[in-house]
C-alpha cells in the first residue's frame, strides 16, 4: 500500500515537473514573438502555478 502511495505522489510530481516545462517553453515563444515582454515571465508563470 505505502508503495502505492509514493508511486502516486512520484507520478503527480512528474507531470507537475513536465507541465512547468511546458509552460515555460510556451512563455518562450510568446517573448520570441514579441507578444509577451521578457519582464513579464515569472509573473506570468507565478499565475499557472500559485
Amino acid at each position: 500500500m505505502l508503495d502505492i502511495i509514493k508511486k502516486s505522489i512520484y507520478l503527480g510530481l512528474g507531470v507537475a515537473s513536465v507541465t512547468k516545462e511546458k509552460v515555460e517553453s510556451l512563455i518562450d515563444e510568446l517573448i520570441e514573438k514579441g507578444q509577451l515582454a521578457k519582464e513579464e515571465k515569472s509573473n506570468t508563470i507565478n499565475l499557472f502555478f500559485h
